[in-house]
């Protein structure tokens, strides 16, 4: 059950009562990547990426302010922490949930930065998560039936439903190129 209108937990907290969602891991994780990405564009380092130093509330999740904890101060640090995260979040996700191409992506984003390239930064990893966050969203809108119109008497017989294929092809056609893209950047942070 998500976290709305609760009061604020951590991570921790939340990782040791109940299970995930794969919505709740993608959009916390996203948040918090991005959260991230901030503070490394502004030249801090957190230093505390732990599940016990992430707010969960609200149906959202932040990093708490108490950073500098770490004796590393070096962005590679904090990778490396938010990797062994989002590994727990994971881990919290029932398997046969998850079990997709998004779960694929999720472990593939954890374990190449569990000891971060030359290169990897928050920044890409923020963009890949809230990629894959997108395609999910519409792969959902893409698998919902439209519901039929009502229908038009013509010359006293109800009109048939036809469904738009367009709509159809255009939802699957930008989830597709959502996958497409989240793929390449997924591969350019092995690179």
């Amino acid at each position: 059950m998500p976290e709305k209108d609760q009061p604020t937990r951590t991570l921790a907290a939340v990782l040791q009562s109940r299970q995930l969602t794969l919505d709740e891991l993608l959009n916390w994780s996203s948040s918090i990547a991005t959260e991230l990405s901030s503070l490394h564009e502004r030249g801090c380092i957190h230093g505390a990426v732990r599940s016990e130093s992430v707010c969960v509330e609200n149906g959202g999740a932040r990093l708490s302010s108490s950073a500098g904890a770490s004796a590393s101060p070096r962005a590679d640090h904090d990778i490396q922490q938010f990797a062994a995260v989002l590994r727990q979040m994971l881990n919290r996700v029932p398997a046969e949930v998850a079990a997709d191409r998004v779960r694929t992506a999720v472990e593939h984003i954890a374990d190449t930065n569990s000891r971060p390239a030359p290169g990897a930064s928050m920044k890409k990893i923020a963009a890949s998560l809230t990629l894959l966050r997108y395609s999910r969203q519409i792969e959902e809108l893409a698998h919902r039936r439209p519901s039929p119109p009502a229908p038009v008497a013509v010359g006293g017989r109800p009109a048939p439903f036809r469904p738009h294929l367009i709509h159809l092809f255009a939802y699957f056609g930008l989830a597709a190129a959502i996958a497409l893209l989240g793929g390449i950047l997924v591969l350019k942070l092995v690179h």
